[in-house]
């Protein structure tokens, strides 16, 4: 392969195949500062292990944001867009997760105790091993969504 052909084949990975991120820098400063950033952009933020405990996020974007191991425990993310974000082993004790938008969310040895997760889209969503004790799950959508002990379910397809 010559240099001309190599460097049009990266040009259109770099297009059409990197992540590409999207969050406004300034959103994760003021979610670091105030512990509320609502209806702002954390679409593909990496933001694993931070503690979020609390935070005010609701109709927030974190499409395809990486929350490994995050503390959003009682975090408000009422209508939220989690889109395909990463939540594995993430602390979600007590959050508000009303009607927000979680299809494709890797949930995996998540905690949900005592989640609100009414009205949710889980749509493709991977709970295996989630802990869910008392998650609300009223109206929620559970089309091909794998559930804790790996059955799938598929309300509301």
């Amino acid at each position: 392969m010559n240099w001309k052909t190599y460097g049009t084949a990266a040009t259109v990975w770099a297009i059409c195949v990197a992540p590409v991120v999207a969050f406004e820098a300034s959103h994760v400063e003021k979610l670091k500062q105030d512990a509320a950033c609502v209806e702002c952009d954390l679409s593909g933020a990496d933001l694993s292990g931070a503690n979020m405990s609390g935070a005010k996020l609701y109709g927030a974007d974190l499409k395809d944001a990486i929350l490994n191991g995050t503390n959003l425990s009682s975090t408000d993310l009422k209508g939220a867009n989690l889109y395909g974000v990463n939540l594995r082993k993430a602390m979600l004790i007590g959050i508000d997760l009303t009607g927000a938008d979680m299809t494709g969310a890797v949930l995996i040895n998540t905690d949900l105790t005592g989640a609100d997760l009414t009205g949710a889209d889980l749509t493709g969503a991977d709970l295996t091993s989630a802990d869910m004790t008392g998650a609300i799950m009223t109206d929620a959508i559970l089309c091909n969504t794998i559930m804790p002990d790996t059955s799938v379910l598929s309300s509301g397809c």
